[in-house]
């Protein structure tokens, strides 16, 4: 009986050691699957880094193998692209700089020839045009021939913008006109010391111009600076607005200084004496529409806050972009996206990353987010609906910025917007007529120029 119990306990004892050396081999074999604590760098110029703190945890659940990897958002400055370029220029060249950075598309095609294509056989690039919004076919880059194509990817996007209306409700009671025939008949109608819309001023006073001009040269078939020396006339027929005129019987010199004056170029001298912009002016009720992405709502609580408009932001609503005409309908859109930099040591990671940004999951916290954005998956726009702007302007909604059936959307390819948007202020602070008439010309020559000295190492001289 005895040495029954010896055997018996011989073998439990036996079993006990070897589930404790299985589940030791198991934990050491997990182990070995996780990733070394280590740091991915991701630069960012949307939002702030607490914006995407959602979207770095519900990654390290999502790829446990990742979760002792510590991601690392940096904000730079979107505002200054030179100084952003140049930043990572600098860093990529002492291999110091982020995995990932994020890249305004067709804003700097310099920064786009410092990222890591992403080939097929990582993000299914068929899947990725099934399930993204049309208007990302920029990031898909196709080489071979017609029959079978070598497809890479840029980047995952986080989402889009379209231009569309703020308007004040009180002044434009039955909505915005759809078209800008119509809009001009608006002026020489409102009361006075008020104008339709801030369409026609340079970048001082109206600050997001570039973004209402890549608008105009989308409806006019302009897609990139390579064809806008084409396109003079969109430069005059904007000016034009300026100098519409308005019926003004009022001349009581103790009214504020919209009083006696009849179109908008009159109030400039007024403007810069109080460092008013025309969306403050459109704060304080002294215009009826400005034109913006779903993003200058930011601007527009800044200025609430700066000159005490919480009255007017009250009856600020959305409308669509006008049109040219009721047959034709056009609009500009505008995007960020994650790229690989081209010398991350972590290929693997920034990889796993920006698939768990292209899924269903990381759109859902992008939109969460971003309510100002347009989700980057077609299936998704519709729950966008109804969504609020922003707690200050609290009639704001996204839904004048969502595209009706039908309408084209693309982007523009500024080639290097900061220098787009340079050649435009020079012009418009000039009081030469012909730098102003040469203003389309200078875009199209001085940026391929500038890209050419950048990429292709020539010794052209720009000017």
């Amino acid at each position: 009986m005895a040495k029954r119990k010896i055997i018996f306990f011989a073998i439990v004892g036996f079993i006990l050691v070897a589930l404790t050396l299985g589940i030791l081999w198991v934990t050491q074999l997990q182990k070995k699957n996780i990733i070394s604590a280590d740091d991915l760098n991701i630069w960012i110029t949307q939002g702030t880094t607490a914006d995407y703190e959602e979207l770095a945890t519900d990654f390290q659940k999502k790829y446990p193998e990742y979760k002792n990897v510590n991601i690392r958002f940096e904000k730079k400055a979107a505002d200054k692209p030179d100084q952003y370029r140049t930043f990572i220029l600098s860093a990529l060249s002492e291999k110091a700089g982020p995995d990932i950075f994020m890249i305004a598309a067709g804003e700097d095609t310099i920064l786009e020839e410092k990222i890591a294509l992403i080939p097929e056989d990582s993000i299914n690039i068929n899947a990725f045009e099934d399930t993204f919004d049309p208007v990302f076919q920029e990031l898909i880059v196709s080489t071979g021939d017609f029959i079978n194509p070598d497809k890479k990817l840029k980047g995952i996007p986080i989402g889009y913008e379209t231009l569309g209306v703020f308007y004040n409700n009180s002044l434009l009671r039955s909505g915005v006109p759809k078209t800008w025939p119509q809009i001009e008949k608006l002026y020489g109608t409102f009361p006075p010391n008020t104008f339709p819309t801030n369409l026609g001023l340079g970048p001082i006073f109206t600050p997001n111009i570039g973004d209402i001009l890549a608008g105009f040269f989308i409806q006019n078939n302009i897609e990139s600076y390579k064809n806008v020396s084409e396109g003079q006339n969109i430069f005059n027929q904007y000016q034009a607005f300026a100098s519409l005129g308005n019926n003004n019987t009022n001349t009581d010199e103790s009214e504020d200084f919209y009083s006696t004056q009849t179109n908008l170029e009159g109030t400039v001298s007024a403007l810069e004496k109080s460092q008013m912009t025309t969306l403050d002016a459109f704060l304080e009720g002294k215009i009826g529409m400005i034109v913006g992405y779903p993003s200058l709502v930011r601007e527009l609580e800044k200025s609430a806050k700066r000159i005490g408009g919480n009255n007017s932001a009250s009856l600020i609503q959305t409308a669509q972009f006008p049109s040219k005409t009721s047959r034709e309908s056009a609009n500009v859109a505008k995007y960020s996206y994650f790229a690989i930099a081209e010398t991350t040591n972590k290929p693997n990671v920034a990889l796993a990353f920006l698939q768990y940004v292209a899924s269903e999951d990381a759109q859902r916290v992008l939109m969460k987010n971003f309510p100002h954005l347009l989700p980057a998956h077609k299936s998704f726009l519709e729950a966008k609906l109804g969504t609020r702007l922003s707690p200050i302007i609290k009639n704001a909604k996204i839904d004048g910025f969502i595209p009706s059936p039908g309408q084209k959307i693309s982007l523009f390819d500024y080639g290097i917007r900061s220098e787009f948007n340079q050649i435009i202020k020079d012009g418009f602070m000039s009081k030469s007529e012909i730098k102003r008439n040469a203003m389309a010309k200078k875009i199209s020559e001085k940026i391929a120029c500038i890209i050419d000295v950048q990429i292709n190492q020539s010794n052209s001289v720009c000017e």
